[in-house]
């Protein structure tokens, strides 16, 4: 009788018929790899949030400064100081145009 011979294709293989959920080792990478995605999205998270604080800090610093120097204006304006009282004025110097500055070299 004559044998026959098959393709190594046609034998069946075990790793084939595995499922992916079978594999312990490639859900525990799988796990692995979400852990540190998630790890590293928290992280992200946290120096967005500290980036935000200092802004927002800054902000404020601004705003304090800012009414800081309007204060002081308006200090200077009620003294009756010349450099002060000028600031906008346009009869304060009597060498003023409307077309700008001018420069003479």
């Amino acid at each position: 009788m004559p044998r026959t011979v098959r393709h190594p294709h046609a034998f069946p293989n075990l790793s084939k018929r595995q499922n992916d959920a079978m594999l312990p080792h490639k859900t525990y990478m799988q796990l692995a790899f979400l852990e540190l995605e998630r790890a590293r999205h928290e992280k992200e998270r946290e120096l967005v949030h500290n980036r935000l604080k200092a802004i927002e800090a800054r902000i404020r610093q601004i705003e304090s400064q800012k009414a800081e120097l309007l204060a002081s204006v308006a200090e200077q304006e009620g003294k009756g100081d010349p450099c002060a009282s000028n600031v906008g004025n346009k009869e304060a110097s009597p060498n003023s145009s409307n077309a700008g500055l001018e420069f003479k070299y």
